[in-house]
């Protein structure tokens, strides 16, 4: 597939057999620098490449897989999911509408910094819990409160950490980045 793309589009394929792989860095940039990223599975799992790809503000380009995807992002909004046979015709549609290309870029790098960050995964796995608790262990009054507690606990910890203020701090920036664009 990479290959029949490549007689149409300039494209750039990293790991083995074609070339070294890519540090996290290297990625990053890569990713950066990139138009369309396509996501390739290899069994149409959900996997970091999506993530790590719109983070860096790339167009994502996926295959239609019942994987959650749409669950976490929203087709054709935030990423383009296509199949073999239309994604010639989709990325050359994404590449030739740059507003479009961008906006996608925007609203999933948006969807993405505002939902899928460690404090937001946290505090869904805060109330998940609260919830197994509740309804499932059938725990007294007073060992919820305590379970809640150290939830609550934990979960301000995490806002506190000094690495997720520096996350907020470069995602004002990228917003303000993307927007030039």
């Amino acid at each position: 597939m990479l290959m029949d793309l490549s007689k149409r589009f300039r494209v750039k394929i990293f790991g083995p057999p074609f070339a070294n792989w890519l540090s996290q860095a290297e990625t990053q940039a890569v990713y950066r620098m990139s138009k369309v990223v396509l996501n390739e599975t290899i069994c149409g799992e959900l996997n970091f490449r999506v993530f790590e790809s719109i983070a860096e503000g790339a167009c994502l380009v996926c295959e239609n897989e019942d994987n959650g995807l749409d669950q976490l992002f929203e087709p054709g909004i935030d990423y383009l999911p296509t199949n073999r046979q239309d994604l010639a015709s989709g990325i050359s549609g994404i590449l030739g509408d740059e507003k479009y290309r961008h906006s996608m870029s925007l609203a999933g790098w948006n969807k993405l910094a505002i939902q899928h960050q460690p404090i937001n995964r946290a505090g869904k796995l805060v109330v998940y819990l609260q919830k197994l608790c509740d309804q499932k262990l059938n725990l007294s009054a007073q060992t919820q409160n305590r379970t809640q507690l150290k939830l609550e606990k934990a979960f301000c910890w995490r806002r506190c950490d000094s690495n997720l203020l520096c996350f907020q701090a470069e995602a004002e920036i990228k917003t303000e980045k993307l927007y030039r664009q």
